[in-house]
């Protein structure tokens, strides 16, 4: 399996650089469920990923979180960014992360919908801490 290097932290907390950081993500898990393992946080800062079908609980787990995203792969659901907000930085929290919000375009076989989400990077190493998803419209 292939693996995806992580954007340098240099940069993650800024418009182009955490842009890139969630796209890459989004590529990586659409199609193989494994970018979970090298851009999302595997430490005490990471706080969820959330989805309709994964909350509460199951939302922080993160050791479940790359059988999740294989698990989506492999039922042939394909998001990609088509809009992409970087909100600023909380540099007041330590460590301070990058806040952003999204739309993607979700397919399902022939069937497409968008899912408007947010979430919060690491500005020291541009791991992902923070993913929520909406229900798709």
């Amino acid at each position: 399996m292939a693996t995806t290097t992580p954007i340098a932290a240099n940069g993650a907390c800024s418009p182009t650089g955490s842009r890139r950081i969630v796209e890459q993500f989004v590529r990586g898990y659409s199609s193989r469920g494994g970018s979970a393992d090298v851009l999302v946080a595997n430490d005490e800062r990471f706080r969820w990923f959330s989805a309709p079908d994964r909350i509460q609980a199951a939302a922080g787990n993160r050791t479940t979180l790359g059988t999740y995203l294989g698990a989506r792969a492999r039922a042939g659901i394909r998001d990609a960014i088509v809009v992409f907000h970087y909100n600023g930085t909380s540099s007041s929290a330590s460590p301070p992360y990058g806040n952003f919000d999204f739309v993607l375009q979700r397919s399902i076989g022939a069937t497409g919908t968008s899912v408007i989400g947010k979430g919060a990077l690491a500005c020291s190493d541009g791991k992902i801490i923070v993913w929520s998803e909406g229900r798709p419209s």
